[in-house]
């Protein structure tokens, strides 16, 4: 299990082209996971500080690509 806040660049990119090569194990499942979950919290994070700062009714979307753990 990797823990939050211990990845790098390279690990992540590493991890995404091992899972395009069809390559990918589980602990670069792992990876891309912890990198998602990492930003979701960003995510929420700046559409609360949008806003407050713009005004309503505001909308703001986001979408993450469909990830599925074939292993």
């Amino acid at each position: 299990m990797i823990m939050q806040g211990t990845l790098s660049n390279k690990t992540v990119r590493k991890a995404g082209d091992n899972l395009k090569l069809n390559q990918a194990k589980k602990d670069d499942l792992d990876t891309i996971s912890t990198f998602r979950s990492n930003h979701v919290w960003l995510m929420k994070m700046l559409v609360k500080t949008i806003s407050k700062k713009l005004p309503k009714p505001l909308f703001i979307a986001r979408r993450l690509k469909r990830f599925s753990k074939r292993r």
